[in-house]
């Protein structure tokens, strides 16, 4: 019972937050030391506006090339779905 509501919670906010990305997202993707999810890294994708936005995603992935990210192939499709919309 409490695993379906924590699910049901977490599902609840998924609308509110792929639909309004806040500038603090975007920025701290530059300053994690974490690597995000690609599935996350896909959402701040689909709610970026401005080219800065794009550029903070491309660089959170080039932050962490050290691991191999770009050789997962859900980020390297994210990556050039980025570089492709700036062609």
């Amino acid at each position: 019972m409490l695993k379906g509501l924590v699910e049901g919670l977490i599902s609840a906010d998924r609308p509110y937050r792929s639909k309004k990305q806040t500038e603090w997202e975007y920025r701290n993707l530059t300053n994690t030391p974490y690597l995000h999810g690609s599935e996350y890294l896909n959402e701040l994708y689909e709610g970026a506006k401005k080219k800065e936005e794009y550029d903070c995603i491309l660089q959170h992935l080039y932050n962490h090339q050290e691991v191999g990210v770009l050789e997962i192939e859900s980020y390297a499709k994210l990556e050039n779905k980025i570089i492709e919309r700036y062609r």
